[in-house]
């Protein structure tokens, strides 16, 4: 079975907690004490391979210790995660991944945009989103952790991402 290491990163408030714990029975998490970040653990098929999806919600403070272990485990991909409510949490993370571009070794990178089902509260649009991705070359999709189908294709674009890469 392949294995594929995920980073998600995103500021305070943008609902990656509840993206990864969306089925909470389904999900271990540990919690590293220290270093400010927690893991789970995912299978998802692509093209009918399992593979084993290594999740870690990252600050900003550890993502290169985290990223060169993932770099020697074989593939690798980033999140970026922002709430469509809050447009300073798509600034933060273009911002997150303008400080890391030079380690990213071509990483593949997913602009994920939660909280899509807060309509009346929106204030990033899906075309804002995308422009963004486009950007700097990521690929984009849209998010609830209420829509549990729309947390299933995030996880799904991301493994497929990290075994075209791997």
């Amino acid at each position: 079975m392949k294995s594929a290491v995920v980073l998600f990163y995103g500021g305070p408030n943008v609902g990656i907690t509840s993206l990864i714990e969306r089925r909470a029975a389904d999900y271990v998490a540990e919690y590293e004490w220290g270093i400010g970040m927690e893991f789970y653990s995912e299978r998802v098929k692509v093209d009918g391979e399992d593979v084993n999806l290594l999740m870690f919600e990252i600050g900003r403070e550890n993502v290169l210790e985290v990223l060169e272990k993932g770099l020697k485990h074989g593939s690798a991909v980033i999140a970026l995660v922002y709430d469509v409510t809050n447009p300073d949490s798509l600034e933060d993370a273009m911002g997150f991944y303008s400080d890391i571009k030079p380690r990213l070794h071509d990483l593949p990178v997913l602009l994920v945009a939660n909280k899509v089902d807060d309509e009346d509260s929106r204030m990033v649009d899906a075309s804002t989103g995308r422009s963004r991705a486009s950007m700097i070359g990521a690929g984009y999709i849209e998010t609830s952790a209420y829509e549990p189908a729309s947390v299933d294709r995030m996880l799904h674009k991301l493994a497929e991402l990290a075994v075209k890469k791997g």
